[in-house]
């Protein structure tokens, strides 16, 4: 998936590693964690191959289907590679999935969201960091 460069065939790559189940989660969270030259980073297919890795592993977690590893991962999306914080919903759900944490990471609060919300959001996440941390 990572030299995948179409959206088809990003959603079929995605689609079989999903079908994989908890073996598949280590890939997604490569292809998150995988290296982007800066100039490609908000190119439409980076960010497709971002917004399904992140959709797949939701998906998974809607299942029952998660590691703890993808905590960090996840967190570390939502801080430095979000382009906008509606997207930020999908992993947010996910993690509120994993850890049974809900921390008002939703759809309100993003809606409402503006710079001076940032330390909130920012506590939001260190709750689901504080966590992972106190488990690993």
């Amino acid at each position: 998936m990572m030299e995948a460069d179409d959206n088809e065939q990003i959603r079929f790559i995605s689609a079989e590693i999903m079908d994989q189940g908890a073996d598949g989660i280590p890939i997604l969270l490569a292809i998150l964690g995988r290296d982007v030259p800066p100039d490609r980073r908000l190119s439409l297919i980076e960010l497709s191959k971002d917004g399904a890795a992140l959709a797949r592993l939701n998906d998974l977690a809607v299942k029952g289907v998660y590691t703890i590893h993808e905590i960090p991962v996840l967190l570390e999306h939502m801080d430095a590679r979000m382009v906008n914080l509606e997207a930020s919903l999908i992993p947010a759900d996910t993690l509120q999935r994993i850890t049974g944490l809900d921390v008002g990471y939703n759809s309100q609060f993003v809606a409402g969201f503006s710079k001076e919300l940032e330390p909130k959001r920012q506590q939001m996440l260190n709750a689901w960091r504080v966590w992972y941390d106190a488990r690993r």
